[in-house]
């Protein structure tokens, strides 16, 4: 599949696998959601890096009743950011879904609050002229505005349709007024909320890629297929960063059995059942990352991450 990749692939799709590179940085995820009537496909990656050491990892796990998928996006090089512990312990704490978002909400949100002020205090160090005080003198770039990208997707079946919730936490440049009325701002972190996302046919990329319109239709169109490829290609761009195992899933809605008499209780439990099938499972589905020989060396994964 992958040797013909660049002779099936819409030209759209080879835009976006540009945007995809553009956006790397010290990144080290890939994940496809693709939406169909019938069911929601899934692929992801199974390598997570800091540029000194190498991991097989899950980043698919089957909680309350569904699946949650991890993505971080973070120009720190230093380390890779994981909530893997602390998602786990509000899995085992939280009973009840709502209970979990929420908590998982305040997790993120602090995380991401700890790395932007980490990476203000560096910037700030090498290059105090940036700076009037704790103040942005100028609005950051959207590329450095976009560096940080973390969050959580959950796939399940409510009310017997298919459903993709994100919670999606990034830090926004606000401006400050000044008594000399110059442009001031601040990085802060809104308190974030989760989201539902339409139930017709639809791909997503994580961390957050727009996916052109074409590329879409070529995803949808058999995602059993062309998720890996999708996967495997990013794979071939950037061999530091991501790597197999890598792992894809179907959910589904439950069905009823024709020859069973359901209650209504029954019933209204099976409305809200998914039918998770694995044709790959990657490095799934244990929570404790799985240390690897290094891929690459330090120099290879510095150039690589800076598009050397």
């Amino acid at each position: 599949m992958v040797s013909n990749f660049f002779r099936t692939a819409p030209a759209a799709l080879l835009c976006f696998l540009a945007v995809l590179m553009s956006v790397r940085d010290a990144d080290a995820t890939i994940i496809i959601v693709v939406v169909k009537s019938d069911a929601i496909w899934i692929g992801t990656d199974g390598i997570r890096t800091d540029g000194h050491h190498w991991s097989k990892v899950c980043k698919v796990h089957q909680a309350y009743g569904g699946i949650l998928l991890k993505h971080s996006k973070d120009a720190d090089e230093d380390k890779t950011f994981s909530a893997d512990e602390e998602i786990q312990r509000l899995i085992k704490t939280k009973k009840a879904l709502g209970e979990f978002q929420k908590a998982a909400a305040l997790v993120y949100k602090q995380n991401v609050e700890k790395i932007v002020e980490e990476a203000l205090r560096d910037t700030k160090r090498n290059h105090p002229e940036w700076f009037d005080g704790d103040l942005l003198r100028s609005k950051p770039s959207e590329r450095n505005a976009t560096s940080f990208d973390m969050g959580l997707v959950f796939v399940a079946v409510v009310q017997g349709k298919l459903i993709v919730s994100e919670l999606h936490v990034e830090p926004i440049a606000i401006p400050v007024p000044t008594l000399d009325g110059s442009e001031r701002y601040r990085w802060v972190v809104a308190q974030p909320t989760w989201e539902t996302k339409p139930t017709y046919e639809e791909a997503y990329a994580y961390p957050s890629t727009p996916i052109q319109k074409e590329t879409r239709t070529w995803l949808i169109a058999n995602p059993i297929v062309r998720i890996p490829d999708l996967i495997m290609q990013s794979e071939s761009k950037f061999p530091c960063n991501e790597a197999p195992p890598n792992v894809l899933l179907k959910v589904s809605p439950a069905t009823a059995d024709p020859k069973t008499h359901y209650t209504a209780s029954a019933r209204k439990q099976l409305m809200n059942t998914a039918k998770i099938e694995y044709i790959e499972p990657g490095a799934c589905p244990s929570w404790k990352a799985n240390p690897t020989p290094a891929i690459c060396t330090f120099d290879e994964f510095k150039r690589e991450i800076n598009g050397r």
